[in-house]
């Protein structure tokens, strides 16, 4: 076992990098500035509304409805949603999902938040948006249903955060592209990630928190390997990370304050990572899927404060994980008893 460095709580600090930046006045998300989509967005009523140009396009201005442009609510001979195509022009911020009626696409982010509505129904015909989706702080939301076209969230986010009466997310089931982070925090009754099976990539940072009611990570499955932070923490009935199995290379490992959670069983195949923390995992006794990986050569690894992970365990572990020439920070500490 390489000699522990001084002990330090980067820990935390990674987990200060994860929360949110204000954006339009009222919801939380990171990054730099424009990066995801989200921290450009306008603020106000009239951000991102439409009107008809002289010339019939649809430009940013001061009103915005269903009727601008080609819009059209009208059904097929299947009973399905007629959706010709129609362009929202600029970001879709603090409006009604209704308001977005018939358009297919939103030119910039689209932010359903704040709203006391039970589901998306309105936005049916949406299938992509340019910088992002965000759907945070509706109290009585359920179901994301009405986001059952969406396609591609372009190069923005998804953010599904701070819904209290969420229940399922399938509606995504057709999504596919997310071009910068994946963030699901703070929907306490969201029991299952079902609906996000078919998204491959994810940019930046793949973030699972707060979220009382998961019992695994299924519907993640279609994730491979990325260059992004994966944050799983705060998730009070979470047992195992069965649904990040096709993960193989991965920038962070931060695994955090999940008090059920036994095993890393779910991170088998992760062949490469860059830091590795794992920590505050009350009942966590077995962490032997990780073994097989390496960090670099200067990365960080950090195991401790897991009251039942034998100490042997977690240094077996921390030893594994380093490759030849190794000279990075291991941190392995305050676990189950000591090794001899």
């Amino acid at each position: 076992m390489r000699a522990a460095v001084t002990a330090r709580r980067g820990f935390g600090v990674r987990r200060g990098m994860l929360l949110p930046a204000l954006v339009a006045a009222h919801i939380a998300c990171g990054g730099s500035p424009g990066a995801d989509g989200l921290d450009g967005a306008e603020t106000g009523s009239d951000a991102g509304s439409a009107q008809t140009a002289d010339d019939g396009s649809l430009s940013t201005g001061d009103t915005g409805s269903p009727d601008a442009g080609n819009a059209t609510d009208g059904t097929a001979e299947t009973g399905e949603t007629a959706c010709p195509p129609n362009v929202w022009e600029g970001n879709f911020v603090d409006r009604d999902p209704t308001d977005l009626a018939g358009y297919t696409e939103v030119t910039g982010l689209a932010l359903i938040g704040e709203r006391q509505v039970v589901d998306l129904v309105g936005m049916e015909c949406l299938d992509r948006t340019a910088l992002g989706l965000g759907v945070s702080f509706n109290p009585n939301l359920t179901t994301l249903d009405g986001l059952d076209r969406l396609v591609d969230v372009g190069e923005g986010a998804l953010r599904v955060t701070d819904n209290p009466e969420l229940l399922e997310i399938t509606a995504l089931s057709t999504l596919e592209r997310v071009g910068s982070r994946i963030a699901i925090q703070d929907n306490p009754k969201l029991a299952s990630l079902e609906g996000l099976e078919r998204i491959t990539s994810a940019n930046e940072i793949l973030e699972v928190t707060n979220n009382d009611s998961l019992v695994d990570l299924r519907g993640l499955d279609g994730l491979t390997s990325e260059n992004y932070l994966l944050a799983i923490g705060d998730n009070d009935t979470l047992i195992g990370l069965q649904g990040l199995d096709s993960l193989v290379s991965i920038v962070d490992v931060t695994i955090y304050d999940n008090p059920a959670l036994t095993s890393l069983d779910g991170l088998d195949g992760v062949e490469t990572a860059d830091d590795v923390r794992i920590a505050s995992n009350a009942v966590l006794v077995d962490v032997s899927a990780l073994v097989g990986a390496k960090v670099g050569a200067t990365s960080t690894i950090e195991i401790y404060e897991n009251p039942m992970l034998p100490q042997c365990a977690a240094e077996t572990l921390a030893e594994a994980l380093q490759p030849p020439g190794f000279t990075g920070v291991v941190d392995v500490r305050d676990n189950l008893g000591t090794c001899p």
